[in-house]
């Protein structure tokens, strides 16, 4: 796994039939060409598709060229295919078009989506230029969720397969503002509680919903919900639906706009063992103890707001 090649030879001089076959594949991920010659040479070493698989992923090119040429047909199409895959998640160019290059695998549909996922632009405009039937809404999904502003911006300039409602669903519970903002201007896909009650159990959700206006209150709650002020602060300004909210949000909503507090907020708070939020919302004349909020709290432990 480190490359001690110096080892692995005196451990085969002492006891010769020793061989763990994990040791290419650690070999293949930690870039250690010499330690694979080595026990190629020594009738040691039988090619894996972990072996291209972990070389690809962590961008060892060498490595990656050497079991092509030496075990050219210990991968199989689909493991290739998963090397620029997982090539493209760590934007691994050099190993990206030496593939494409040298092998005729290609990629799938999760390499877009991987190269999206992780703000990997180059990658993302190359795939475009190569494998441009990859692509797909989800991919746009992925770079909104994880806050990549000019990915998301590309895509909607120079591809036409939008987003679904899981793009604006996550800027707001992750506090992309930027990113939710532009969505907002630019795509009508939306979000509704029902759509993303659906999409939630598969992780690739679908489907179009209205944008009710300009966005829905569960946008309000769910980002007040992760503490993102500047999402809260901006959607609490073009809108005035109940939500519940993290301290620092709730005491600013109350100061701006007099936000009522729904008994969800308060069971909520109480569930989640949030003891100041409680505290302020007492303070304010705005907090109404239900049997719900008692159960929620012991029912978590929170002993602290059970007293």
């Amino acid at each position: 796994a480190n490359g001690h090649l110096a080892v692995a030879q005196w451990l085969h001089g002492v006891k010769r039939e020793t061989y763990f076959a994990p040791a290419v594949d650690e070999a293949a991920q930690g870039g250690h060409v010499e330690m694979l010659q080595w026990l190629h040479s020594n009738q040691l070493l039988v090619c894996t598709t972990t072996a291209m698989d972990k070389a690809a992923e962590n961008g060892h090119l060498e490595v990656v060229k050497w079991l092509h040429r030496v075990y050219h047909g210990c991968c199989s199409p689909m493991a290739l295919t998963h090397e620029m895959d997982v090539a493209a998640e760590n934007g691994h160019m050099d190993v990206i078009t030496w593939l494409h290059k040298n092998r005729s695998e290609g990629c799938s549909e999760m390499a877009p989506w991987n190269a999206a996922q992780n703000g990997h632009l180059e990658v993302v405009k190359w795939l475009h230029a190569h494998y441009p039937d990859t692509f797909v809404p989800e991919v746009m999904d992925e770079a909104a969720e994880n806050g990549h502003l000019e990915v998301v911006r590309w895509l909607q300039e120079n591809r036409s397969d939008g987003c679904t409602v899981h793009a604006m669903y996550c800027t707001a519970v992750k506090g992309h503002l930027d990113v939710f903002l532009y969505l907002l201007e630019h795509r009508m896909e939306g979000f509704s509680r029902e759509k993303m009650d659906e999409a939630r159990s598969f992780k690739s959700p679908a489907g179009y919903t209205e944008k009710s206006g300009h966005c829905t209150g569960e946008a309000l709650d769910l980002a007040a919900e992760h503490g993102h002020f500047e999402v809260v602060k901006w959607l609490y300004d073009t809108r005035t639906d109940k939500c519940s909210a993290g301290y620092a949000i709730a005491q600013w909503l109350h100061n701006v706009k007099g936000v009522e507090y729904s008994g969800e907020a308060i069971d909520k708070a109480a569930q989640n063992g949030h003891l100041k939020v409680l505290k302020w919302l007492h303070l304010n004349n705005l907090f109404t103890c239900s049997k719900a909020a008692m159960e929620k709290a012991a029912e978590r432990e929170h002993l602290e707001v059970v007293k």
